[in-house]
Parts: structure tokens; C-alpha cells; sequence
């Protein structure tokens, strides 16, 4: 039974008393304003403090005779509840709409992996004041700077990676259950008590923040030695990466360009400067090895591919001997270009029927574990791109560490990330970073978008899909 239907049932009819105020003139309810709307807000209010659906859960968790907390709850989806228990008192559209909006708000949030399973329960108690604010106030899904907003965006970043560290954890929720509290004991019709509970909250995260910065500063000025004092090999990789991004490349090529054809650069770098014939040279011939694995349609293109081979390739072995790699593991790699430049100049037809008839391949992409964050394709591109802010999942000696990446070097050759422990941070190459995304010892968990924005566009999404003809029309 709905315990929400249940409740209005036994709640007692509301009294036409008349309070006055200090000059002895009436005082209005400011819920009369609302219209049809006011006896959902008053039911909303009642809830807010004692909600129906969290003793229900209760009680259906609580095994008999055990000691019945709060505890004890096992988040899930009340809206639907409510809205079942206040169809007949909500004759707006716009507001059926935004229940079922906010409905599916908190089914994101319920399933969303970036908030730890058993943080979740905080995010089920905001439910009520939540559809409330949004009913209250239309600029709730269109103002990004919105009170609850704020505060339910920043309750979920600060709850990322929370469970990684005990000290962390125990201080985050004891916060985060106040300011909750506060929503649920003071909201009536203003939304300043959010902005009250969202600074106390802040309060917490700005703490965080600068014992992890304390951290970070040993981390970012060995990392920004490391890049001066290797200022050739810097700027070679900065270089390749910018050639490689943005381009689908074959796994041998750019493991060549990143290893081997980054050594020979440095080295001609080092040796010869970058104003050099030898650097030209050398870059040439990169470019030119990416330009020869394309596809050629036109004869002229193809008989250009014809005549550089062979320069290519001397210049390809003359780098590898340049430093020293052994022929044994330049060969395989020759191999490979070889055949992507037979690939390359084969009629389109043929490319087509050999791409139809290959057994399928593994795709160098990562799925991220949000369920709304765009498929990573390219993980050179994503990790060249990745901004300050990201978390990932490490496999670390056995176990997995939740980091965030919290600054990157100027020049881009060192990303540092930082975990809720404080204790160290993790400093990685963007090469190394890709390496790990791809064999999956690296996973994302979220990039830094705003949680109610991924909620609010997944709902938008989902909402859209159910209109009558969007099956027909997809």
C-alpha cells in the first residue's frame, strides 16, 4: 500500500484559523498563494520532516523486533510514490511534468556509480524538498546557479571517491547528514535555505581542498623540474601528441611515434637544435609516415605513395639505428606499414569487402562507467583533452584507488591525481595514461559535469524517447 496515500488519510483537514501578527492584523498563510498547489505543498512540508515512504522502508528492512533507524533504509525512488498520492491535487501540466522530471532526476542519482552505494541513502532524504523547490519555483530547471542546485551538485562531487578513505568518509557524511537535516527542519517556501546549508557544506569542501593542495605542492614542483630540465623531450612530445590528435591511428604506428620516433627527435633535438636540417628532416619524415597510411583514391596520390616508400623507409630505419634500437624490434613494425600502405591504395570497393569479411576487432575505446558520459573512442584524444577535474579508478597492487586529476603540467607531459586519503597523489605521463585506459587498469568514473546536469539531460532524454511516435520515428 502507498504509504503516502495512507498518511493524507489519517492527516487531519486543514483549519481556516486565523493568525495575526504583531500589530494584531491577520497574517496570511503564504501556501494560499500557491492555489490548487498549496494542499501538495502542505503535504510536502509534513514529509519533509516525517516521510512516510523512509518509515515504510523501514519497516520492510527492519527484520521484527530489531531496532528500526534510519539507518536501516535502502534508498530508492519515492517520487512516484508521491506523485501517485497527489495526482488529484496537482491540476497544472507543467507541475505533472516536473514531478515526473524530478522522478527520473533521482533514478540517475540512485544508479549513478560516481556516488558510493552507501552514501546514497543522504540523496533519498532529499527527495521531498527537492520536488518541492522545483515545484515551487519555475526557474528551477533552467537557472544553473540555483540553490538546491548548488547544493545537491555539490553534495555529489564531495561524495565522489569518498569511500576510499575512512577519515574522509566519517566527515563527509557527518556534514552532509547536517545540512541535510537543516533543508528538511527549515524549508517552507524560500530557498535561502539552501544557500544556508550549501555554504556549511562548502565550509567542508574548501577544508578538503587545501590539505589536498598541501599535498599536491611537493608533487607539482617536482613534476614542473622534471619538465624544464627535459625541455627537449618535452617539446617532442608535445609536438607528436598534436600531430596524433584528432586522427585515427593504427596501434603500431603510434606506438613507433610515441617511443622510438620520440627518442630520435629528442636525440636531433639535443644534438642539432630545433632550427636544424636534421630536425626538419625528422619531422618530415612523421609526417609523412601518417600521410602514407591514409587511404589513396586518386592515381596521382597513389604515385606519390610510389615514389616516398623508399625514402621513408631508409629514414624510418636510419632514426631507429640512431638510437640504437635493434633490427629485431624495428622489423615488426616495418611489417605492419607495409601492409597499411598495400591497404592504403586498394580501390575502395575492395577496402570495403575486406572490412565486411574480417572477424571483428577490439575497438581502442573505454566505456565509462556514468551511464550519460560520452563513449571514450579514442583514448590518446580523450587523456590529450582531459581536463582538471576527472576522476578515474586505478588498479593499484591489488586494489582500486579513486583519484581526481588535479593539475596538469604546463607543457602537458605530467598529469597529477590526488585522492580523498591525502596521503600521496599519482603522477603519470598522458602515454602512460592512455596505455592504462586502454588494458582497462584505468577506468573513468566521471568527468567534471555538474550532477544535476547529467541527471536533468538523461530525464530530458528518457522523457523524450517515451513521446507517442518517437518509436515510430527512430
Amino acid at each position: 500500500m502507498n504509504p503516502y496515500i495512507l498518511e493524507l488519510a489519517r492527516a487531519a483537514p486543514p483549519t481556516a484559523a486565523v493568525t495575526t501578527n504583531a500589530f494584531g492584523l491577520p497574517q496570511l498563510d503564504p501556501l494560499l498563494a500557491l492555489g490548487s498547489l498549496s494542499a501538495v505543498v502542505a503535504a510536502l512540508d509534513r514529509w519533509q520532516l516525517l516521510d512516510p515512504g523512509m518509515i515504510a522502508a523501514t519497516d520492510t528492512a527492519a527484520p521484527t523486533g530489531a531496532a528500526r533507524t534510519e539507518a536501516t533504509v535502502v534508498p530508492f525512488n519515492r517520487i512516484p510514490w508521491i506523485r501517485a498520492a497527489v495526482a488529484d491535487r496537482v491540476t497544472n501540466p507543467t507541475d505533472k511534468i516536473t514531478i515526473d522530471v524530478i522522478a527520473l532526476l533521482f533514478d540517475y542519482i540512485f544508479r549513478d556509480p560516481s556516488i558510493p552505494e552507501s552514501l546514497r541513502r543522504l540523496f533519498g532524504r532529499l527527495q521531498v524538498p527537492i520536488l518541492k523547490a522545483a515545484l515551487l519555483d519555475r526557474t528551477f530547471f533552467s537557472d544553473k546557479k540555483h540553490a538546491a542546485r548548488r547544493l545537491l551538485d555539490h553534495l555529489a562531487g564531495a561524495a565522489i571517491g569518498a569511500t576510499s578513505d575512512e577519515g574522509y568518509r566519517v566527515g563527509f557524511e557527518l556534514v552532509a547528514a547536517g545540512v541535510i537535516d537543516e533543508v528538511c527542519r527549515d524549508f517552507k517556501v524560500d530557498v535561502a535555505v539552501f544557500d544556508g546549508a550549501d555554504a556549511k557544506l562548502q565550509e567542508f569542501i574548501d577544508a578538503e581542498q587545501r590539505k589536498t593542495a598541501a599535498v599536491l605542492d611537493h608533487d607539482v614542483a617536482a613534476a614542473l623540474v622534471t619538465e624544464e630540465s627535459e625541455a627537449d623531450r618535452t617539446h617532442v612530445r608535445a609536438l607528436i601528441r598534436d600531430k596524433l590528435t584528432g586522427i585515427t591511428v593504427p596501434f603500431e604506428v603510434r606506438g613507433f611515434a610515441e617511443t622510438i620516433w620520440a627518442d630520435y627527435l629528442t636525440q636531433v633535438r639535443q644534438r642539432e637544435g630545433a632550427q636544424s636540417d636534421a630536425w626538419r628532416d625528422g619531422v618530415k619524415i612523421l609526417d609523412d609516415l601518417l600521410w602514407s597510411i591514409t587511404a589513396k583514391e586518386r592515381n596521382a596520390q597513389k604515385a606519390r605513395l610510389a615514389k616516398m616508400v623508399p625514402a621513408l623507409i631508409r629514414g624510418l630505419r636510419s632514426g631507429g639505428a640512431a638510437v640504437q634500437v635493434r633490427e629485431d624490434r624495428l622489423q615488426p613494425f616495418l611489417e605492419a606499414v607495409y601492409k597499411l600502405h598495400i591497404a592504403a591504395i586498394r580501390p575502395q570497393a575492395e577496402r570495403a569487402a575486406a572490412a565486411d569479411g574480417a572477424p571483428e576487432q577490439a575497438v581502442e575505446s573505454v566505456a565509462p562507467i556514468v551511464p550519460t558520459v560520452t563513449r571514450i573512442v579514442n583514448v590518446h584524444d580523450f587523456v590529450a583533452e582531459m581536463v582538471v577535474g576527472t576522476w578515474l579508478a586505478f588498479d593499484h597492487e591489488g586494489k582500486t584507488i579513486n583519484a581526481r586529476l588535479s593539475w596538469v603540467s604546463p607543457m602537458r607531459t605530467k598529469y597529477i591525481f590526488t585522492t580523498r586519503s591525502r596521503g600521496h597523489a599519482l603522477a603519470v605521463s598522458p602515454e602512460e595514461l592512455a596505455w592504462q585506459l586502454r588494458d582497462g587498469t584505468a577506468r573513468l568514473i566521471v568527468e567534471p559535469v555538474p550532477l544535476f546536469d547529467r541527471a536533468v539531460s538523461s530525464a530530458l532524454d528518457e522523457l523524450s524517447a517515451k513521446k507517442p511516435g518517437a518509436a515510430a520515428a527512430a
